[in-house]
């Protein structure tokens, strides 16, 4: 599961994803002690700075019973339990699995061999380019492949980046996802 500052980033920013998101068991996020998930500069600059502290602020749902009933939570000091009221979802930021992302795409990529292949294209667009001899379409795929494989370093952060250019057309600048223009 990555939980990198990069991925958590990436989900923060997936609005759609953040907002679709039923908390369920096994589910990963991380905790936003202030009530939001809109972190400042300040606030980031405390979580990062030890990463100990990081992982202490990533959790993972590990039972739920009922929604009406309790919870627990796990971290890194142990199993919590919380009431299905306490668990806000405005005030955590949820770390979709690979898994999890695959379903999201549903009918689009039923089997697990059309998956890899499409994500292998998102992922290498040159060698799928059907107008190889066109040196200019050619080269603007080389450069969009070479952009998402600097950008991308986990199948996490490939595979929401797949999903959000899919299911929303969007894409990711580096820091936020923004709709994709007609002419990328």
């Amino acid at each position: 599961m990555d939980k990198s500052e990069q991925y958590i980033k990436m989900c923060e920013s997936a609005k759609e994803i953040q907002k679709s998101w039923q908390p369920d068991v096994g589910d990963w996020f991380l905790y936003d002690y202030r009530g939001t998930t809109e972190f400042t500069e300040d606030v980031e600059k405390q979580i990062w700075t030890d990463k100990k502290d990081v992982w202490e602020r990533i959790q993972c749902l590990t039972h739920k019973s009922s929604i009406k009933d309790y919870v627990t939570i796990s971290d890194s000091s142990g199993a919590h339990v919380y009431t299905m009221q306490d668990f806000f979802k405005h005030r955590h930021v949820f770390l979709p699995s690979q898994d999890y992302l695959q379903k999201m795409l549903g009918d689009i990529d039923k089997s697990c061999e059309m998956f890899i292949r499409k994500l292998n294209e998102f992922y290498n667009p040159e060698r799928f380019c059907i107008n190889r001899e066109d040196d200019v379409i050619t080269c603007k795929y080389e450069a969009i492949g070479t952009e998402r494989r600097k950008m991308f370093i986990t199948m996490e952060q490939i595979t929401l980046a797949y999903v959000m250019n899919e299911l929303y057309n969007k894409k990711w600048n580096g820091s936020e996802w923004i709709k994709i223009e007609e002419s990328d």
